[in-house]
């Protein structure tokens, strides 16, 4: 998934917090719960009288989107009994498809599955249903699942959705700047104080000392806030998987430091202004700063290999577990991703169960990872072929080991725009100092958190 759509989506979805649910999971069934029901049946197990037509909402286009149809048209032919039609709506920054999934919720005719772009978010606008009691009666575990790709789709306990796939992240270097820094180009950086010395090194500026060559340029691509702060062995927020407030994290000591390391970063570079001034010069696709060798280092996901490989496939480069802080506690990498979910609407809870099951299954993943460049969230067996036919997505599955999920909560807006985003600049552009910057983003999100809880007491 590419990384700035994936926030455009967020901030469509969770500004909507007027339509959030509360504490109270419905149990699933084969028919939609009545509108004041505070639970349903338990999953059924006759066979349905007649076929069923189920709607299924993904946003793949293009490679991706002939390989999905190539796979439901799999999924008609073995089940007659359960016909699946596709509708795509496109993930763009727009918005466009967490839009028309409120709309169509809103209106009582939401799809029967949907591919969830927004984990447990979902659950905070009552679109999706818990599946915990189908996978019991399947016997379907998470634990076949990543474990950042399983923090997604939870929410006070109950999983709202299977696993589909997931981007995890790592430290991309250019070996041949390595080399013309007179670094070891198979030896990245594997700590902080390494990735400052060695950004020393690779940093190039023209003869009016402005950027030439920048090293890796925090709050670029996925070298989010968040990730440093996992990298430094801390967390975000406590999980709120019970109807306690979580304690925020974001301002722990960990944090402070990671920030102080991202304003160390971007002053190596030139500062704030020069490195965004710098950057705004590369458009994207071939013109990427990466691409072109002026870029040492970056923090991305799997889904630029696909552009590696059609524009630059002459680049030396390699992929590392991201660098981490003196206070870590081994490897941690930001997860996102996709999940498929039913919406609480649905009017085929059973049959949508079966597809699903179907989605989560490893083979399917594999299919799709291989042609929309994200990895599987179920996880694959280390001897499986396709982690030895492409090393370079072998190492983003492996990373799936040591994956955490960005905070899944309803309040998860505030949280990525007043702390992410908002204190992030401040700091980098030196506007705030750390600690300002910080505590005035624990107000805003705290106001959030205690908005939600008043306006959703847990029974």
């Amino acid at each position: 998934m590419q990384p700035r759509r994936f926030w455009y989506v967020l901030l469509t979805v969770l500004v909507l917090a007027g339509m959030l649910a509360g504490c109270t999971q419905a149990t699933p069934t084969s028919q939609p719960p009545a509108a004041t029901a505070t639970s349903a049946p338990k999953p059924t197990t006759a066979p349905a009288k007649t076929p069923v037509t189920l709607t299924f909402w993904h946003h793949f286009a293009g490679p991706q989107g002939e390989e999905m149809e190539k796979i439901v048209n799999e999924w008609n032919k073995a089940h007659p009994e359960i016909q699946v039609k596709i509708n795509v709506v496109p993930f763009s920054a727009s918005a466009e498809y967490s839009e028309k999934m409120t709309a169509a919720a809103a209106s009582g005719q939401p799809p029967d599955v949907f591919l969830n772009p927004a984990g447990a978010w979902a659950v905070g606008l009552d679109l999706a249903i818990p599946l915990d009691d189908y996978m019991k009666r399947d016997k379907v575990t998470l634990d076949d699942y990543y474990p950042g790709a399983v923090q997604r789709v939870m929410w006070l306990g109950k999983a709202y959705g299977i696993p589909f796939n997931m981007d995890t992240r790592a430290i991309w270097w250019n070996k041949q700047l390595f080399k013309e820094a007179g670094l070891d180009p198979e030896k990245p950086p594997k700590t902080w104080a390494e990735l400052e010395d060695y950004c020393k090194k690779l940093v190039k500026k023209d003869a009016k000392g402005n950027a030439d060559v920048v090293c890796l340029v925090p709050a670029f691509d996925q070298a989010f806030f968040y990730g440093f702060i996992i990298q430094n062995g801390g967390i975000v927020q406590t999980q709120p998987n019970s109807c306690t407030k979580p304690e925020l994290k974001f301002d722990s000591p960990e944090a402070k430091e990671a920030l102080a390391f991202m304003k160390r970063l971007a002053d190596i570079n030139g500062g704030a202004d020069q490195q965004n001034a710098f950057l705004s010069s590369f458009t994207g696709g071939a013109n990427d700063a990466f691409y072109m060798g002026k870029m040492a280092m970056m923090i991305s996901g799997p889904w630029r290999l696909p552009d590696v490989r059609k524009f630059v496939p002459d680049l030396e480069f390699g992929l590392a577990p991201e660098p981490l802080g003196p206070k870590n506690k081994g490897n941690a990498t930001l997860v996102g991703g996709f999940e498929v979910s039913i919406p609480k609407l649905s009017k085929n809870y059973d049959a949508a169960w079966e597809f699903v099951k179907y989605l989560g299954g490893l083979e399917v993943q594999i299919r799709m990872s291989k042609v929309a460049g994200n990895t599987p969230g179920h996880k694959v067996p280390a001897n499986h072929p396709y982690l030895q036919e492409d090393k370079e997505a072998a190492f983003f599955v492996k990373a799936g080991d040591w994956s955490i999920s960005f905070p899944e909560a309803p309040w998860s807006f505030p949280l990525f725009f007043a702390v992410a985003q908002d204190a992030v600049q401040e700091v980098l552009t030196g506007a705030k100092d750390v600690d300002k910057a910080l505590a005035d983003a624990r107000v805003k999100v705290q106001e959030e958190i205690d908005r939600w809880f008043t306006n959703h007491p847990c029974k």
